[in-house]
């Protein structure tokens, strides 16, 4: 289970996971991401760096 920052699991929205043969437009993540806007939807977010760990994330804040 992936842990956000918090060390806590991201809250989900209880959709299933993506289909890697057919992922959605935006974020891969955005229709089981409670935090998910429009903008997740339209637009995959880029790669950020955070200490030794990466995330993709628009609102990183929100999600953890």
């Amino acid at each position: 289970v992936a842990q956000a920052r918090g060390g806590h699991p991201p809250p989900t929205t209880g959709a299933p996971p993506p289909d890697l043969a057919a992922l959605p437009p935006g974020c891969a993540f955005a229709p089981r991401c409670a935090s998910a806007s429009a903008r997740c939807t339209a637009e995959v977010p880029p790669l950020a760096r955070d200490g030794g760990g990466a995330y993709a994330c628009w609102f990183p804040r929100l999600a953890a």
